[in-house]
């Protein structure tokens, strides 16, 4: 209850604007964020969903490969550029 961020994070929970689902009830404030991590939320933040990846699908880095638990995430975060639409059921729908 003392944490320097407890403000601000109570203002994103109360925005739904944390990450948080079923599998994941904890923010972990004092623990470094991995790359990841950065692009699972820069996608949360911009309502993109994770990209729909093949047995083809590259990353590009050559610390991540497609047994990576955010593989998605990352790739949708570092791809180029694309259009896309959020539905009224807060779906992406690519152009």
């Amino acid at each position: 209850n003392e944490h320097w961020a407890l403000d601000e994070v109570t203002l994103l929970a109360r925005l739904n604007m944390t990450p948080l689902n079923e599998g994941n009830k904890n923010l972990r404030l004092d623990e470094t964020i991995t790359r990841a991590e950065v692009a699972q939320l820069m996608n949360y933040f911009l309502l993109r969903a994770p990209a729909d990846t093949t047995s083809k699908t590259r990353s590009g880095f050559s610390d991540v490969n497609k047994n990576h638990k955010l593989f998605a995430d990352i790739i949708e975060a570092t791809r180029d550029e694309h259009v896309y639409y959020i539905t009224s059921d807060t779906k992406e729908l690519v152009d």
